[in-house]
């Protein structure tokens, strides 16, 4: 990221400028699903992506009270099987995520991370952090104050609620 690039990004997070803040404008929420993250993003993430942040902005021209919440995808089967092939030493899964981390990470530090995402959790924490940076690096603009995880207590929850109060 260039000099400018960064400048711009400080100021918007130390303004909020893309918090979502209640008063008397029109409201108006965008979501995308949200990134699994068992893994860097791909440039199909970053057209996705951009075609909301596009839309967002455009409202917020407008005049709209935007809310571009963003969340996580940490649970289910890929991040689970994943964690289960490192710990079996897969040799091909290990050759991928060591690629995958040196995209951000020195190669002194491979090894431990490697180790790490033997529990799911570390895994899916990583890549959360991650892609929370690359977005930001993309100049994406998402309130953050609203990041979620699908495996938040609150948010799982949420899901149960909707089961019981949708189901017919």
């Amino acid at each position: 990221m260039d000099q400018n690039e960064q400048k711009w990004q400080e100021i918007w997070l130390a303004k909020e400028v893309f918090k979502a803040i209640p008063d008397n404008r029109e409201k108006y929420l965008i979501t995308v699903p949200w990134p699994y993250t068992s893994g860097p993003l791909h440039v199909g993430h970053a057209r996705t992506y951009s075609i909301a942040d596009f839309i967002a902005r455009y409202k917020r021209l407008r005049g709209y009270n935007v809310m571009f919440p963003m969340g996580f995808h940490e649970s289910g089967t890929p991040i689970l099987a994943i964690s289960q092939r490192l710990k079996k030493g897969d040799q091909k899964t290990i050759d991928l995520y060591s690629k995958y981390i040196l995209e951000y990470e020195d190669e002194g530090n491979v090894p431990q991370i490697i180790e790490s995402f033997k529990e799911q959790e570390a895994l899916a924490g990583y890549f959360a952090d991650k892609i929370m940076k690359d977005f930001n690096s993309l100049g994406f603009s998402i309130d953050w104050s609203r990041q979620f995880k699908s495996v938040d207590p609150v948010y799982q929850d949420f899901v149960s609620w909707q089961f019981k109060n949708f189901r017919n």
